[in-house]
């Protein structure tokens, strides 16, 4: 655990309430009577679900280029990109770990050891060459590799793809460059000049993803790119909304800025939490259990979890690799 340093509310609260969400439907993920906006749509279509994992992606995009820059400053340019590659290549192997554990346990794979986790690691270290080049140059990179996806996509991965969890190695590709476009908006945010642009950016991804949606349709189970663009300006929007409202956040509740200052150990403690509802309580207990039980059952980890993030965020520490 490093000390906390200053930080930004707006992120801080977009971040944990994402990682927030992200924990809760986890969660339901594993049982049947669950309403079907809280699952990931099977193909075609769009829930509150599916946003979760871009809304995090645009809150690392939102802090990715930023830090890069105050390392260098620090450390050096060669040391700060080595101190990057380790650190993406870390989290993509922890999700090999991670699914390797639930495979035993009995948690789904999708049909690859694929999950979240790898998807990060794998995009963060894709942006790594990018991420000292000017914005427009990572977002002209972001929709070349989207522009590439969609054809390899219908050409020949679409069955992989929609079998694999987060589309798996192949999906990799979109969610690169989901990222990279993450990053240019952070930094459109990062410039107090042109910060005012972020939403009609974020509103013109929306526009451009909806007017494509005929020739490639919106779809999380395929990370098709008009997915990735309407998620990444949804994200965008909403972001926004956080930084409208910081003078509240700062003199608000902290909860959610609790989460956001510790997103990767809460993220990870969960699995800890949710092993046992795969293995111990069974069909009755978990996978068929009524709305009510679930409710429950998931508020339990919520305020558990939430107990944690609060005990760190008062002595200051935050944890990260």
């Amino acid at each position: 655990m490093v000390e906390n340093k200053a930080r930004i509310a707006a992120i801080d609260h977009f971040r944990g309430l994402t990682i927030l969400l992200m924990v809760i439907l986890n969660f339901l993920d594993g049982a049947v009577h669950v309403w079907p906006m809280l699952k990931h749509s099977p193909d075609v279509g769009l829930t509150l679900t599916d946003l979760v994992a871009p809304f995090f992606y645009f809150a690392i995009g939102l802090t990715y280029g930023p830090s890069v820059r105050r390392r260098i400053a620090r450390v050096g340019r060669d040391a700060a990109m080595q101190h990057l590659f380790e650190r993406y290549a870390a989290i993509l192997g922890l999700g090999y770990l991670i699914s390797a554990v639930g495979h035993v346990v009995g948690i789904p794979q999708g049909g690859q050891y694929w999950g979240v986790l790898q998807a990060i690691g794998m995009a963060g270290l894709v942006a790594i060459p990018f991420i000292l080049l000017p914005a427009w140059v990572r977002a002209l990179a972001g929709l070349i590799l989207l522009l590439a996806y969609h054809f390899l996509l219908y050409d020949s991965w679409l069955s992989i793809v929609k079998a694999a969890s987060h589309g798996g190695i192949q999906g990799s590709m979109a969610w690169s460059a989901m990222l990279l476009l993450a990053t240019a908006l952070g930094d459109l945010y990062a410039d107090e000049r042109n910060r005012r642009w972020l939403p009609w950016a974020g509103l013109l991804l929306v526009a451009a993803g909806a007017i494509l949606a005929p020739l490639s349709p919106v779809s999380k189970a395929r990370v098709s790119p008009t997915y990735v663009l309407v998620t990444t300006g949804l994200a965008a929007l909403v972001f926004w909304g956080f930084h409208r409202a910081e003078r509240l956040l700062v003199k608000g509740p902290r909860l959610l800025a609790a989460w956001g200052r510790n997103p990767l150990f809460l993220y990870l403690l969960q699995f800890g939490m949710l092993g046992p509802f795969y293995v111990l309580l069974g069909d009755a207990l978990y996978a068929q259990a009524p709305g009510w039980l679930l409710a429950l059952e998931d508020a339990a980890v919520i305020s558990l979890l939430s107990a944690i993030a609060l005990a760190l965020d008062r002595r200051g520490w935050t944890w990260s690799l």
